[in-house]
């Protein structure tokens, strides 16, 4: 028969450990009934005669004795010493293997004290052996034919101690091959993808979107660059192949299965300050082929990645998929201040409905419940009903209710079935366990203003606008608007004063010096009362105040010649990071710092500069493309790559346009992928072909409507490969923030985090008008208080103090029909809530 010998990785525990295995041709394991040898004077062969066998009992004893001659006893043989494996022999079969696996062992040991590398050892145990009485036999065949030789009462240290002398001769005369990082990682994942044929199956995405097995992309890596992608892609596998056996899922592609994994990447395992995806993203880049570290371990690392992966399950602490969606519930009714409704089924209110859920039937009760009480207030907002209980509001409520549908896509269909549909689209279910309730909301309010507005086509109220100085009317207009119209208000001039601000009905909003949109919807004809307030004009001043300010705009910072900084002077731009002395600060009429002079006739805007230092931060213009190599690579929101913008990370494999290098104390820190959009540099490789990337993400904002008569499916990549299993509905209207063009074609938005709809799905519209410039806060109740920062779902993201600075790109409408100033990255800002210059 023709003997084979091969390394087999196998799973030891939490380690992945490698055995030399001598196997004949059908594949099974060779075991002897032991050797007999006769010493050979100075001949290096042992001569091997044949005798009548002894008796296993007698046999084990001449091993016990010639292993603890040779001290070998200390020795490993599948997680037990050579010792404890001698001592638990009890007959001949079981001698019979342990002899071999004894005599292997002492082999494995002795190889790999003279080859440190795998590599190496597998291609010494495979080489032609030097020696002249075994010509034309490998290695491995020659200690294997040492093994099975003799019989009876054999001198077991003779046979053990040529094994040693053969192996340290022949070793001592192997020359390894020249290093080959790239050929060896790839030959050692290989092997484990053989061992393990279950990760080697798993798909994974390549980079013009379609899926292989990971067995394919490791077969096809020809070079570093590639070699590091089938890394990335066997890493991913492995993580995902023991997530799914520790959390004891069915499988890794269903909604349900997805969302579990999802859940366990997202959390913090007890007493973690990360995330699990990050902290197995370091886990994978530590233990990825680098400079340092150039071969590839993949015992240790895959050792490594299980052990961090069981780490996670072990000591995070999931929520259940009501408890979830209940915390969200109670989240957005906080948000929103709605949780004082009326539950309409179970009375009392949604927060304590909410707050009483226990299960899953609970859960689903308080969801539509909370949906039916916050469509039930949003028809009353819209019909300008003062209740919903009096006869006559709810007779409006139930004519709404029972008007066909003026939507073409529920043709047939009432507003109320409209509502029904859109509820229960929305609700959670196995192919969408955790929806978005905020998204559900949006829906229902966008689709029951669009239902008004169609039952007052040609309902018109009237707009009367008066302008006060000193509690006196010193002018008066009027105009009229028609139910969901959007007019322009402008703020008249008058000598010798300055606009200070306006009221509509009572309720101070903010403006562009004085421009604002009006615009309503109602059901029958009201008047509004618009109310500009003015003062004696002041304008800018100055006073002294010696320092030194920082740039802090990636863009860097414009001067301008005159105090109102209006006048920008040509061709002067202060680069970041760059620090300047200032000799006086800008105060606007409320007392806010608006500026600073940096000598003479020279002026920098307050929102450009900062008082303390920052990091020696530099950027340098650079259009090119780069390719992710780390698996959940985070993007940043500042220059440094201090601030991570949250649930956005960018896949290993994928690439992406750059405009510009950063710096940091002169040293490659990262990239500007567009905008306030960073990524570092040892996250990524500059591409060398000059080509267009597969994807490349535009900065840029809008509103899109969904036109799709199926919706718009929500996407957790820029390829749009990977289903959330969200749909965003019919009608529904959404901010994004950024464009992704695939080989040059636009292809996609970005609307929030990781979520990606296709272009064919929506209609885009121009969201922004006017209001560019500097936006200070100024709550109108209480100027000391701060003011909620909202995503373009209306979810809170933060509190900004009063008094701060911030850079307001325009004016929007959002869902709920008011007016906000949009601050960049979908964060905006009620414009009543402050004013801009």
């Amino acid at each position: 028969m023709e003997k084979k010998d091969h390394y087999r990785l196998y799973k030891s525990g939490k380690r992945w450990l490698a055995a030399l295995v001598v196997t004949v041709a059908a594949g099974a394991v060779l075991t002897t009934a032991g050797p007999t040898v006769q010493a050979a004077g100075t001949d290096d062969a042992a001569k091997v005669t044949a005798a009548e066998p002894a008796s296993w009992e007698t046999q084990l004893a001449a091993l016990k004795s010639a292993v603890a001659a040779g001290n070998w006893g200390n020795l490993t043989v599948n997680n037990q010493t050579v010792s404890a494996v001698l001592a638990g022999v009890t007959d001949e079969a079981s001698f019979n293997s342990v002899w071999s696996e004894v005599a292997q062992t002492i082999i494995s040991n002795t190889v790999a004290s003279k080859f440190a590398k795998p590599a190496d050892q597998t291609a010494f145990i495979q080489a032609q052996s030097t020696n002249a009485q075994y010509a034309g036999k490998t290695n491995a065949e020659v200690l294997s034919e040492i093994i099975q030789s003799g019989a009876a009462a054999p001198d077991f240290g003779a046979v053990l101690n040529h094994l040693i002398t053969y192996t340290t001769t022949e070793a001592d005369q192997f020359q390894p091959a020249t290093d080959d990082p790239v050929k060896t990682n790839k030959n050692n994942l290989t092997a484990f993808l053989q061992a393990n044929s279950k990760i080697g199956q798993l798909l994974v995405e390549k980079k013009d979107g379609t899926t292989t097995t990971v067995t394919a992309i490791v077969a096809q890596a020809a070079d570093a660059d590639s070699l590091a992608q089938a890394w990335s892609a066997v890493a991913q596998a492995v993580i995902t192949n023991e997530m799914q056996a520790k959390l004891n899922l069915p499988d890794t592609t269903s909604a349900a299965s997805r969302n579990t994994m999802s859940k366990l990447l997202a959390a913090k395992a007890n007493g973690a300050t990360v995330a699990n995806n990050q902290v197995l993203a370091n886990v994978v880049a530590a233990n990825t082929p680098s400079t340092e570290n150039p071969e590839l371990n993949v015992a240790t690392a895959m050792g490594n990645i299980c052990e961090a992966v069981d780490s996670a399950v072990a000591n995070t602490q999931l929520a259940a998929d009501w408890q979830e969606n209940k915390d969200s519930l109670l989240a957005f009714l906080q948000s929103s201040n709605l949780g004082s409704l009326t539950a309409p089924t179970a009375g009392g209110s949604l927060t304590a409905l909410v707050n009483g859920v226990q299960d899953t039937a609970g859960l689903t009760k308080a969801w539509g419940e909370t949906a039916q009480a916050v469509l039930i207030n949003e028809m009353q907002t819209k019909l300008g009903l003062a209740d919903t209980t009096s006869v006559a509001s709810r007779s409006k409520l139930a004519d709404l209710l029972n008007t066909k549908s003026s939507d073409t896509h529920y043709s047939g269909d009432t507003n109320g079935d409209v509502f029904e549909k859109v509820i229960a689209a929305n609700t959670p279910s196995a192919a969408n366990p955790t929806p978005n309730f905020a998204t559900l909301v949006t829906s229902l309010r966008s689709y029951v203003t669009d239902a008004v507005k169609a039952e007052n086509l040609t309902g018109q109220s009237q707009v009367v606008i008066r302008d006060w100085a000193n509690g006196v009317i010193i002018n008066q207009r009027s105009t009229s608007v028609t139910s969901g119209q959007t007019i322009p208000l402008y703020a008249a001039a008058h000598d010798g004063l300055s606009f200070d601000s306006v009221k509509i009905d009572g309720v101070t909003q903010s403006t562009t010096n004085g421009t604002l949109n009006f615009s309503r919807t109602f059901s029958q004809s009201t008047t509004y009362y618009v109310d500009y307030y003015f003062i004696k004009s002041t304008g800018y001043t100055e006073k002294d105040a010696r320092g030194t300010v920082y740039i802090k705009n990636t863009n860097g910072a414009a001067l301008y010649s005159n105090m109102n900084m209006t006048a920008q002077i040509t061709d002067r731009n202060l680069k970041q990071g760059t620090a300047w002395a200032s000799y006086k600060k800008v105060y606007d009429a409320q007392g806010n710092v608006v500026g600073y002079n940096l000598g003479g006739q020279q002026y920098v805007k307050a929102s450009d500069v900062q008082e303390t230092p920052i990091g020696d931060v530099t950027t340098q213009t650079f259009n090119g493309v780069v390719s992710v190599i780390n698996p959940w690579t985070p993007v940043y929101s500042d220059s440094a790559m201090t601030k991570q913008i949250n649930n956005w990370t960018w896949d290993a494999g994928t690439c992406w346009q750059v405009f510009q290098k950063v710096f940091i104390d002169g040293k490659l820190a990262g990239y500007n992928l567009g905008g306030q959009q960073f990524i570092k540099a040892n996250a990524v490789q500059e591409s060398t072909t000059p080509s267009t990337p597969q994807q490349q993400i535009i900065p840029n904002s809008g509103v899109v409507s969904i036109i799709s008569p199926y919706g718009a499916r929500v996407y957790s990549d820029a390829a749009m490969t990977k289903d959330t299993g969200r749909v965003l509905p019919q009608g529904a209207r959404y901010q994004y923030n950024n464009e992704v063009y695939t080989k040059g074609q636009l292809t996609a938005f970005n609307v929030g985090g990781n979520q990606f709809i296709s272009v064919a799905d929506i209609a885009t519209q121009i969201p922004l008008y006017g209001g560019s410039g500097t936006f200070t806060v100024r709550y109108p109740a209480n100027p000391r208080w701060g003011v909620a920062v909202l995503d373009s779902n209306l979810q809170v993201l933060k509190i900004i103090p009063a008094g701060t600075h911030w850079r307001s790109y325009g004016i929007g409408i959002l869902s709920d029909g008011r007016t906000y100033y949009s601050l960049g990255g979908n964060q905006w800002v009620p414009t009543d809530y402050g004013f801009v210059q």
